[in-house]
């Protein structure tokens, strides 16, 4: 499943309302007649509203539902569980044979039709029949939603899942405290804050970003907690906080929004959330890790769901073999089995490596494997209730050292403390014992977001197991004092200096206010300036377009700055990927070092390429580009050739086009030059010589 927003934030009865008004009259008064059953012929309007007031009316509710088919019925308890209250067509048609319903999609049309679920009309087109509207859209492409309120009136519905038997032999449970992907997400929104990630047309990720997450120290490691191995476990991390709404979508960019005010609620909230974001999109999958092919047929929501709907419907505190499910599985969808090569193994990966460190399910180890059942918090999750999780008994979970790393302790570790530290100081890893960095940027990012250096470090004493050092509290009041020294100038002129002598000088003579970088001072009216004491070498309206500046060596490392014409960001822009003279501050050197360190920074080639196009009016050279892109070259072959130089141009188009003299060749370098195999040299000699032509050999 796709949706087009997140479901943390999405009004699904604003959404309903909006598909209302592109239904066509006749279709809407159909539907109308078996959700409210108007006595009377009301116009459109007074119709739509009357039945948006009937999906907020329980008794109304009960009263369409009676007559409805047990599977459709089963199939609203299936979204009730889920908590995603949209659906693919396509995964509806996946899940209704494992729930034993045989019959293609007459469930959903018989929901669309009585006004219990709606189509998912993005493309605003209206509506004349459902039928019509599924044959016409691509099908894997269309989705339905509904109401949550209308799926929980169906919480009680019973399936008849025909599921193995469950054991009742006493295990003690693997346990696991629930706060894997919790922490996951807020270094995902610490990655994402430092550089977006950009989606593609269909909505994934680039390669590059794919690259760039997988490559990740800490998320790129499988969870501390699952007990199998994860594909991908940087890209389901990213997807969990696409669907907490950790990041959101802007554009083609993937940007890092808030972290969720549910986490202040406690852990059960914050997983309730959580079971919810797995079940609004499938761009992971247990087999394949991250598959983000919007047309292919996505096996996920439909097993996801069918696995949940038999712990749900097996006996509270039954085991169930995993092993088992999936061979019931494959009982009842052929087509999972043979499209899924490992289906036991992609049930297991679900089951044990995503569902088990959110706390889902319980675990315990069996003679002949693993084995598992709903724990309290997942029945109280999948049940529609947020599960009261309490509060560890340890509050005094970290250790703050001079250096400023904290160490953290996950066994007082919360949600709202989680979110917390995750504003002013950085991730470096996670585990047991996770680790965070103070660092000035981190502190400067948590004092933007409102917090306050008596809140940062109240937090850090409240929860430190020792006092803080005097050091680190000096160090943070020294990092915030300089952030709230601001001084605000509503007009102001920058000057920019050849050298910092030559600005100190400016300084004593006060012909510069204050002193912004080693070169740039300012001054806060243009009339103050005693144009006497200066000599300008240029001024930039910082208002009109950039002017060409840069010129490039015949290197292509070497940037010659055009002093007239160069305004004060260039330099800053520079020093992402070059090195700047002290001596001469007009030369520009770029190096292996420096590309590499714009690489690291987030630097790519597209943003190389604006640039140079923008400062020297030409494309990255090639040198630069090698260097840049050295990583992906890949290996270079150095191997010995034999060269062979003829007399003109002439010849060597005679000699590339002799059938007998073709097999001997290599490749024709230039007008009078040819590679030539060494071992057939002395054929081809002879050959020249049966031609009358003499071949000479020289010395090496």
């Amino acid at each position: 499943m796709t949706p087009t927003d997140s479901p943390t934030t999405t009004d699904w009865t604003a959404r309903t309302a909006e598909v209302l008004g592109l239904y066509r009259e006749g279709l809407l008064r159909a539907v109308a007649a078996k959700l409210v059953r108007p006595r009377s012929q009301y116009d459109a309007d007074v119709l739509r509203d009357r039945m948006m007031s009937a999906l907020e009316d329980p008794v109304g509710l009960d009263r369409t539902l009676k007559p409805v088919s047990p599977a459709a019925r089963q199939l609203l308890r299936l979204i009730d569980i889920s908590g995603q209250p949209r659906w693919t067509v396509q995964a509806f048609a996946d899940i209704l044979p494992i729930l034993g319903h045989t019959g293609g999609l007459a469930p959903v049309i018989e929901l669309l039709e009585c006004g219990l679920l709606f189509p998912d009309l993005v493309s605003g087109l209206p509506v004349e029949s459902f039928p019509a509207w599924i044959e016409q859209a691509t099908f894997d492409a269309l989705a339905v939603f509904t109401v949550p309120f209308v799926a929980a009136r169906c919480r009680a519905e019973p399936f008849d899942l025909g599921l193995p038997a469950g054991e009742k032999t006493k295990h003690t449970p693997v346990e696991t405290d629930g706060l894997e992907w919790l922490l996951r997400s807020t270094i995902v929104w610490q990655l994402v804050r430092s550089g977006p990630l950009r989606r593609t047309q269909t909505g994934g990720l680039f390669k590059r970003d794919q690259e760039r997450l997988r490559g990740h120290a800490v998320l790129a490691t499988a969870p501390a907690d699952a007990l199998v191995e994860l594909p991908d476990p940087a890209l389901l991390a990213v997807e969990l906080a696409r669907g907490v709404g950790v990041v959101v979508a802007r554009g083609d960019e993937w940007l890092a929004s808030e972290l969720p005010e549910s986490w202040g609620g406690g852990l059960g909230a914050a997983l309730a959330q959580y079971w919810t974001a797995l079940n609004s999109s499938a761009s992971w999958n247990p087999d394949r890790g991250y598959d983000p092919e919007v047309l292919g047929r996505k096996w996920r929501p439909a097993l996801g769901m069918a696995l949940a709907v038999a712990l749900v419907d097996t006996t509270p505190n039954n085991w169930l073999d995993p092993n088992a499910l999936a061979e019931w599985i494959a009982g009842r969808q052929p087509d999972a089995a043979r499209e899924i090569p490992d289906l036991a193994g992609w049930c297991s990966t679900w089951l044990l490596g995503v569902l088990h460190p959110l706390r889902i399910v319980e675990s315990a180890k069996s003679a002949d494997g693993w084995r598992v059942r709903l724990s309290a918090i997942g029945r109280a999750i999948l049940g529609g209730a947020i599960p009261e999780t309490p509060a560890p008994p340890i509050t005094q979970t970290l250790l703050v050292q001079p250096n400023l790393e904290v160490i953290v302790y996950r066994q007082g570790l919360t949600p709202a403390l989680l979110s917390m530290l995750s504003r002013f100081a950085e991730w470096k890893t996670v585990g047991l014992a996770g680790t965070l960095t103070l660092t000035p940027e981190s502190v400067y990012r948590g004092l933007e977001s409102g917090l306050s250096l008596v809140e940062v470090q109240r937090t850090l004493e409240r929860h430190a197991t020792r006092p803080l050092s005097e050091s680190v509290i000096e160090t943070l009041r020294s990092w915030a004092s300089k952030r709230e020294r601001v001084q605000v100038y509503p007009q102001a002129v920058l000057l920019e200096f050849r050298t910092p002598a030559d600005l100190d000088a400016a300084l004593r003579q006060g012909t510069v206010e204050q002193k912004l970088t080693d070169r740039i001072g300012i001054v806060s009216s243009e009339k103050s300036i005693d144009y006497s004491q200066i000599r300008l070498a240029g001024s930039r309206d910082y208002m009109s377009p950039e002017e060409i500046c840069v010129d490039v060596g015949p290197d292509g490392l070497s940037l010659f700055i055009a002093d007239g014409k160069a305004d004060l960001l260039l330099e800053s822009e520079a020093r992402r990927f070059a090195d700047v003279s002290l001596d001469n501050r007009s030369t520009l050197q770029l190096s292996p070092t420096s590309l590499r360190r714009a690489k690291e920074s987030g630097v790519d080639l597209r943003w190389l390429e604006d640039w140079f196009h923008r400062r020297a009016g030409m494309s990255v050279p090639p040198t630069a580009k090698l260097l840049f892109q050295a990583a992906s070259v890949g290996t270079i072959t150095a191997e010995p050739q034999t060269i062979l130089r003829v007399p003109s141009a002439e010849v060597g188009d005679g000699l590339e086009r002799w059938p007998a003299a073709r097999p001997m060749i290599v490749e024709r370098l230039g007008p009078m030059a040819f590679v030539v195999r060494a071992e057939a040299l002395p054929a081809l000699s002879q050959l020249l010589a049966e031609a009358g032509i003499t071949l000479q050999q020289g010395t090496p």
